[in-house]
């Protein structure tokens, strides 16, 4: 949000739009090619072998509970996954980005809900100029200039 507090780790958001912008554009070219349950597999194992280089650095054994929620978000991170790969062999990236700016507006709430964290007006702005943007493209993305 502001400059004052900016600290190199900050690039790490930029870093994470960078990389959800690449598999989002990967995921629309591989899904005419190749089969849903492959991507979705492939992607499970990519994410499993970069993240299990920071387990050493983190590890607490988990509890029944955590065991129970870990498979519930594995079992709906899944399903989420593979509807996307679905949705990408039906319709463009630019068609089906605006549906992913819901994100944004449940992350905010949920941050509300579960925080109480409420964001400031330079947040609204940014959110708004992100899904205004976004909007804007993915409506302008299919016509063309006159000359």
């Amino acid at each position: 949000p502001g400059f004052g507090e900016f600290q190199w780790s900050s690039l790490l958001a930029l870093a994470a739009a960078f990389f959800f912008a690449l598999y989002f554009l990967s995921t629309r070219l591989l899904s005419g090619n190749t089969p849903p349950l492959v991507m979705l597999a492939w992607q499970g194992v990519g994410g499993f072998v970069l993240m299990s280089v920071l387990v050493p650095l983190v590890w607490v054994p988990p509890t029944l509970t955590d065991l129970i929620m870990m498979a519930a978000l594995g079992v709906i991170g899944a399903s989420g996954h593979l509807l996307l790969i679905r949705a990408f062999e039906y319709a463009e990236a630019s068609l089906l980005a605006p549906f992913l700016y819901t994100e944004i507006i449940m992350q905010v709430l949920l941050g509300y809900w579960l925080f109480g964290d409420i964001p400031n007006s330079w947040a609204f702005a940014g959110i708004a100029l992100i899904i205004g943007v976004g909007v804007y493209l993915s409506l302008n993305s299919g016509k063309r200039p006159q000359a």
